[in-house]
């Protein structure tokens, strides 16, 4: 089983704190730069040409992404005391990562359009295709965030099963923190036959939600578990991967709702 070096929370602090800071370099570096390329291109290209609007929407571009950046490191930096550190590190990793490619995108966009001016061909300033997701082009790095927050009381809720089966899981069920692989590998419901060959009771081990990812894992571990709980007295019990798959599902979406209500 994996095990993490202790994270502090002022650690994770100065992250987010030095992210905020470089959030603002960033906006003054490519808003500088796409004025001096736009100015390039309207010289050459005049001021209704592609290549001269396309310098002006490229920072528009940016900047409408670096705002959600702001966001999404404000509502972390507000629920640090309460989510998993080492899980808002991850992250912060990944924010970190989306970040750069986002950075380094637009740098080339904007060098496109500089080089297209000075070798006066419209044509290389067409953008090239990028192989990423920005901030502002799909809500999985909200949900992300806001599954920092969701732990095994907000997953059950979410899953509305009956009350009877937490009662008869609560001595049968070990909920242990996990990585990602750890919870891949470590997850699991197995169900204890009678003599007869019926379920008589079950055994399970779940991952604590500390991220979207434990959660989506601890939601497929219960959903199993009251498969096998509605089963009992019987030799088989359903494995019904498609409703597991849209639980999951619907649960992303669920906090897609979520980030919209709570981050702002």
């Amino acid at each position: 089983m994996t095990v993490y070096n202790p994270i502090k929370q002022e650690d994770v602090q100065k992250r987010i704190n030095g992210n905020k800071k470089e959030n603002i370099e960033n906006h003054l570096l490519i808003t500088l730069k796409s004025l001096q390329v736009y100015a390039a291109a309207a010289f050459k290209f005049g001021k209704e040409s592609e290549a001269a609007k396309d310098a002006l929407y490229a920072r528009k571009e940016f900047v409408r992404i670096l705002k959600e950046e702001r966001k999404l490191f404000k509502f972390l930096l507000n629920n640090l005391h309460l989510v998993d550190l080492n899980a808002a590190s991850e992250v912060i990793n990944m924010l970190d990562e989306v970040r750069d490619d986002t950075v380094r995108y637009y740098n080339e966009v904007l060098n496109g359009i500089e080089k297209a001016a000075v070798e006066r061909d419209e044509k290389l300033a067409t953008r090239a295709p990028r192989d990423f997701s920005t901030l502002t082009e799909t809500r999985n790095f909200r949900e992300e965030v806001v599954g920092l927050l969701e732990d095994t009381y907000t997953v059950r809720k979410y899953l509305n099963l009956p009350e009877e089966f937490w009662s008869f899981i609560a001595g049968k069920c070990s909920t242990i923190e996990m990585t990602h692989d750890d919870a891949d590998a470590m997850a699991f419901v197995n169900p204890i036959y009678d003599k007869d060959g019926n379920i008589a009771s079950l055994r399970m081990t779940a991952p604590k939600p500390t991220d979207l990812y434990t959660a989506l894992v601890a939601i497929q571990t219960y959903i199993k578990a009251f498969y096998v709980y509605q089963a009992i007295g019987q030799p088989n019990f359903l494995n019904d991967e498609y409703t597991i798959n849209k639980a999951q599902l619907n649960y992303v979406k669920y906090l897609g709702q979520k980030a919209t209500h709570t981050i702002k």
